[in-house]
């Protein structure tokens, strides 16, 4: 008697070799290696596994829907973050019920209860169906925000900057680490790259608006046991910068002016 049962789809095994340290090693499922998402056999393939699980979990779906609802019940959907006071400004993050990311937002302090509320990112107005936004920086003179934000999932982010008073969002710098800081004057970015092993290893200095190929290039880690980080003292005047191992960790520091 046939069985009804849907089967799982079989990747095909195509030879393929890749060479480390001089010796060849075979990878048959190299052809499912699609970076750019856009290879339809891949794609295909992917389709069909999430089909094949789908099906295979369907039984569990009801129990899945109601576990989820009671997470949600639990959850104040519409919601404020506690607002930063800085520069004039209360800053602060808020999310709204049905709305799958968190809105960033500010009030002028000077205008007490009747300010206005000036909206600065909404990642649900984005197109791109995933997103993960890492930093968000407003700069020293609260006239830009600088944030980096991936849209593939591989972790490689765009650096952006959005001018508070036009609206206008420009790309400054692609395929770099999450975090990213601005100089005090307001005109410089800092920001970190991967090497091909996707370590941290390089520290630049980005000029607004100039093409990423002149920017300077701070500091470079080349021991491969280490990755370094960056981040902001709480008084705003150095950007320190973390290199570390396991076992180890060293720091050092800039003047932001």
């Amino acid at each position: 008697m046939a069985s009804n049962k849907k089967q799982p789809p079989v990747a095909k095994k195509v030879t393929h070799f890749n060479t480390y340290h001089g010796e060849k090693y075979i990878d048959e499922y190299h052809w499912l290696r699609d970076d750019k998402r856009e290879n339809k056999e891949v794609l295909d393939h992917l389709k069909a596994e999430n089909e094949y699980s789908e099906s295979l979990l369907a039984p569990l779906k009801p129990l899945a829907d109601q576990i989820y609802h009671e997470i949600i019940g639990r959850i104040v959907e519409d919601d404020e973050s506690y607002p930063e006071l800085k520069g004039g400004f209360a800053y602060y993050q808020k999310t709204v019920k049905g709305l799958q990311y968190s809105i960033g937002c500010r009030k002028r302090i000077d205008e007490g209860s009747s300010a206005n509320e000036e909206v600065l990112l909404d990642l649900n107005l984005f197109k791109e169906e995933q997103l993960e936004l890492q930093a968000y920086e407003i700069s020293p003179d609260h006239k830009l925000l600088a944030y980096t934000l991936d849209t593939t999932g591989d972790e490689k982010y765009s650096l952006f900057v959005k001018d508070l008073t036009t609206g206008t969002t420009s790309e400054e710098v692609k395929e770099v680490s999450a975090g990213t800081f601005w100089s005090n004057d307001s005109q410089h970015l800092y920001y970190i790259t991967q090497d091909d092993i996707r370590r941290s290893n390089r520290l630049f200095r980005h000029k607004l608006g100039e093409q990423r190929s002149s920017d300077e290039l701070l500091f470079e880690e080349k021991d491969l046991n280490f990755s370094i980080w960056i981040n902001r003292s709480m008084s705003d005047k150095y950007l320190f910068l973390g290199a570390g191992k396991t076992t180890s960790t060293e720091m050092h520091y800039l003047d932001l002016e």
